[in-house]
Order: structure tokens, then C-alpha cells, then sequence
């Protein structure tokens, strides 16, 4: 028998299934981060909304399409109310931090 072997080119795209934990994380970068960001593919669960909504809160504007999330941050305002993250544990997490930040330097 014999065999003959070439040297073959492989390529592709290959589309990750979308994170809660990413796409949280993914919104708070953008939220500290100066100008627009943009998130594709965002998971749209529970948690990222909550997350979406206490951003909102604060300032951070969040244009919201089906395949992906365009978030305008840097800047923060303190919040005249109660910020509720349901039951997102990362978003709390995550917030915690951002609003003390938020406290000492808002504009």
C-alpha cells in the first residue's frame, strides 16, 4: 500500500456560544473605559440585564440590538436610588466596586 500525504491549509470561524460571566465582565470594562465599546454576541439572560440596568442607572449608556451591545462609559453619575442587581452575584460583585469608585469621583 502506499500513502501519500500533503501538507493542507485549515481554516475557519468558529462562533464561541455567548457567557453571562463574559458579557457581565465584557459591560464593565466598557463602563470604565472611556468612549464606545461594543459587545457582539452578548448573552441576553436575567443577569446581563440586571447588570445592563444598574449601569443604566449610573450612567452608562447602553444601546441594546439583538446581536450586539454598543456602551458608551467613562462616565459616571451617583445613583438616586437603590441599585438592584437581582440575583447576579457577579453584578453585585462587580458593583460594589464601581460605585465606590463612583461616590469619590462622579462628575
Amino acid at each position: 500500500m502506499k500513502i501519500l500525504v500533503h501538507k493542507s491549509d485549515i481554516g475557519g470561524i468558529i462562533n464561541a456560544p455567548s457567557s453571562k460571566s463574559y458579557t457581565i465582565r465584557a459591560l464593565m470594562c466598557a463602563a470604565l473605559a472611556k468612549g464606545y465599546s461594543e459587545i457582539k454576541n452578548p448573552l441576553h439572560a436575567d443577569d446581563t440585564e440586571a447588570a445592563s440596568r444598574v449601569l443604566n442607572q449610573i450612567g452608562v449608556t447602553i444601546e441594546s440590538k439583538s446581536d450586539r451591545w454598543k456602551i458608551k462609559g467613562g462616565r459616571f453619575q451617583v445613583p438616586t436610588g437603590d441599585l438592584y442587581c437581582g440575583d447576579s452575584a457577579a453584578t453585585l460583585r462587580f458593583m460594589s466596586a464601581v460605585c465606590a469608585w463612583c461616590l469619590e469621583y462622579a462628575v
